[in-house]
């Protein structure tokens, strides 16, 4: 099975993240990619139909407030 790797334009991280690199928002063709922590466990069980290959990580509001024009 062949992977088709996406290339990500770096748009903006966390006002709040100092040095490191997360969380931050990646635009790619077709939609965008966020980096961030991962939920715990007990998180992820509250999420609604995760398929295999899926995950979810925690994205502070200011990253993606941006997008919408909204104030930060």
């Amino acid at each position: 099975m062949s992977e088709t790797v996406k290339t990500l334009t770096f748009l903006w991280k966390d006002i709040s993240s100092g040095a490191a690199g997360c969380p931050a928002l990646y635009r790619t063709d077709g939609g965008y990619v966020v980096q961030g922590v991962r939920l715990t466990e007990g998180e992820r069980t509250q999420l609604r139909q995760l398929a295999d290959g899926e995950d979810a990580v925690f994205v502070p509001a200011n990253v993606l407030d941006r997008l919408t024009g909204a104030d930060v």
